[in-house]
């Protein structure tokens, strides 16, 4: 009789593991369902952003070539000129989006590692600012630091170049007409502390906590481009050079972005 008793609450206990292994099954088979669903959504959302993202540019690069090719006879040499250049800032704003998305892909699959090197910072700065002005139409990024002619720092030169110009790009994008952009570079004891101050819209205090999101956009930027993607990519390449990046804002008012760097590791 206790035997037969012993079997049967084996049974019962055996039943019960199975009923739970397949429940627990059930629920990561749904998470994992869900999961998937998330990815798919987040795919086709993407695909449309790029989508859109580069359909404007190739129009004005269409209606600008279009423009030459028809009234090349008519048109005065500054005209021809400002309709080249049309084309240029679009191919150079194509391609910065390009390097973003490209960058992502390589962050996604941990593709992207740290390789630090003795590095002249002031020209490495020199050449971010001279690269961001020429894509944008004000050239108003001023470099104020405490570093000298010259100062050569172990740093991860690739990784510096996209934090920067991600950053610099941002605040010129969304500052007021006529307002310059700061970069301040300063050496406090082993950090290497970059700022970029912008005085042009701010951001809304609620979305602070979700600006460095992947595909994030403010409410508040209107119909200024953009995929949501560059400080995602400027967080992830601080991390990789083990450094921090902070935001203090005000909306109508600007903001500021610190980045802290250590050296040496």
């Amino acid at each position: 009789m206790c035997s037969i008793l012993s079997f049967c609450i084996f049974l019962l206990v055996l039943a019960i593991a199975v009923i739970l292994f397949q429940c627990m099954n059930r629920r990561k088979l749904m998470r994992c369902l869900d999961k998937e669903r998330e990815s798919n959504m987040m795919k086709g959302a993407f695909v449309g952003l790029i989508s859109h993202e580069f359909r404007t540019p190739m129009a004005t690069i269409k209606a600008s070539l279009d423009l030459v090719a028809k009234f090349r006879d008519r048109l005065s040499t500054k005209e021809v000129d400002d309709s080249l250049k049309n084309v240029s800032d679009c191919i150079i704003r194509m391609t910065k989006m390009m390097d973003n998305i490209l960058l992502l892909g390589k962050m996604q699959n941990n593709q992207i590692k740290f390789y630090a090197k003795q590095v002249d910072v002031v020209a490495l700065f020199d050449e971010i600012i001279r690269d961001v002005d020429n894509s944008s139409d004000n050239r108003r990024v001023v470099m104020i630091s405490n570093i000298g002619a010259k100062c050569d720092l172990m740093l991860d030169p690739t990784l510096i170049y996209h934090i920067t110009s991600n950053l610099l790009s941002n605040a010129l994008k969304y500052s007021r007409e006529g307002k310059e952009v700061e970069l301040h570079i300063n050496l406090d004891k082993n950090l290497l502390i970059l700022k970029v101050v912008d005085y042009g819209i701010g951001i809304p205090k609620n979305e602070v906590k979700n600006m460095f999101n992947l595909f994030h956009r403010c409410s508040n930027v209107g119909n200024k481009s953009g995929m949501g993607i560059g400080l995602f990519v400027t967080r992830q390449c601080v991390a990789l050079h083990r450094g921090t990046v902070t935001l203090q804002t005000s909306e109508n008012v600007g903001s500021v972005f610190t980045v802290s760097i250590p050296l040496g590791h």
